[in-house]
């Protein structure tokens, strides 16, 4: 089940992010503020096992640019469809949020994430060397958004 993520899913995020993520972790402060954060949207995909995905967005900025801010899957449930639909939910709010174009940042040796932005019609707008904090190089992928 997709649903807005909930103060009592903050020890299961974090574990979502320790499997997901070597470095550039979310901490349980930066879940807890995107929780409250009137301009953020916390999703996650909830099964019996337990969390599955999440996605945190943030809403559209003056210029109309919403960002997807981080998006993780568990291993256990990659390849079911959770991130595209995870990604799709995000558009939907970003749009009746009025925005005009969704932006992220995406590590560049990351495959299978740039297919599943790539199959949303995400395009490469920059080139991020040493972005994150190992010094991986970064993509910065925008999508215009359709009212």
């Amino acid at each position: 089940m997709l649903r807005a993520a909930r103060v009592r899913d903050l020890d299961a995020l974090l574990a979502l992010e320790r499997e997901c993520f070597r470095t550039d972790r979310l901490t349980r402060v930066d879940l807890a503020n995107a929780l409250r954060a009137r301009r953020a949207r916390l999703l996650v995909v909830a099964t019996r096992a337990g969390l599955a995905a999440y996605l945190l967005l943030q809403l559209p900025d003056a210029r109309g640019i919403a960002r997807i801010d981080s998006l993780g899957v568990a291993r256990a449930a990659r390849g079911a469809g959770h991130g595209p639909a995870l990604v799709a939910r995000a558009e939907h709010h970003a749009r009746r949020a009025g925005a005009t174009r969704l932006r992220l940042e995406v590590r560049a040796s990351n495959r299978a994430a740039r297919r599943l932005y790539a199959s949303r019609g995400y395009r490469s707008v920059a080139v991020l060397p040493r972005y994150y904090a190992d010094g991986g190089p970064g993509l910065r992928l925008e999508r215009r958004l359709e009212r």
